[in-house]
């Protein structure tokens, strides 16, 4: 964890509880001990009795809030891939944000192998894997026909062998293969993983000018997978330094 953020955190858990032992009492550990292993939907339950505590401090944050575009012309638009109803909210912000006047010059899906949740993507089983879902809701959203226009391209990354699954590090990677021209990039997730997936963006391109956007979201989420968000996060900003 960085002193930086450190210091902000203790701060902020000092004004609502009044003493920081309470950062110990509700954590039991810094940020790398919040990391799981696997997918979020299978974690292990952690400090959802804290829930009311800690919630206000990410709010404090800005995990959940909307972000969006500063600029009015980037190269790429980028859209991660994730289950079926954050990539409709993602690509819903992008058509947002094209609305709201922001262009770009290519859209890149950003996704890959994952085979769908049999849960939580029912409706679109029949597609098989997160690129043919998304790729599907891409071509059902109703947007302007300028934004229809603009050229595509479709990351199709294979699955990573320690999770079955590709990551947004494996897509990234994915789509660095076909050699872009480095410029500049908004990258649309969805709260509350705008900002770790912005510090992976800003890890593994280092030649592109990243700002990240997305859609508030995430307060109803599990505790755990909040705290892995977060944990996960500050493991990235090690990279930068």
């Amino acid at each position: 964890m960085s002193k930086r953020f450190f210091t902000l955190f203790l701060l902020i858990c000092s004004y609502f509880y009044g003493n920081l032992t309470s950062l110990v009492e509700i954590t039991n550990s810094e940020p790398q001990g919040w990391i799981q292993k696997g997918d979020r939907w299978n974690f292990k339950e952690i400090n959802e009795d804290h829930r009311s505590e800690i919630l206000p401090i990410l709010d404090e944050m800005g995990m959940f809030k909307t972000v969006w575009a500063k600029d009015a012309h980037y190269n790429y638009a980028v859209v991660l891939g994730a289950l079926q109803s954050s990539v409709e909210t993602r690509i819903g912000h992008l058509i947002d944000e094209w609305s709201r006047g922001v262009r770009f010059d290519e859209v890149i899906l950003l996704t890959g192998q994952r085979p769908l949740h049999p849960e939580k993507e029912k409706s679109v089983l029949h597609l098989k894997t997160e690129t043919a879902m998304m790729l599907h809701v891409w071509n059902e959203a109703q947007m302007p026909e300028g934004l229809r226009s603009i050229p595509l391209t479709v990351i199709d990354a294979p699955p990573y062998l320690e999770r079955g699954r590709p990551t947004t590090e494996s897509t990234v990677y994915a789509w660095l293969e076909m050699s872009p021209k480095p410029g500049s990039i908004l990258m649309v997730s969805s709260q509350p993983y705008v900002g770790y997936q912005n510090t992976i963006f800003d890890v593994l391109l280092q030649n592109f000018d990243i700002q990240a956007v997305g859609r508030e979201g995430g307060r109803s989420l599990p505790i755990s997978v909040l705290l892995d968000t977060l944990g996960k996060t500050e493991n990235w900003k090690e990279r930068l330094k």
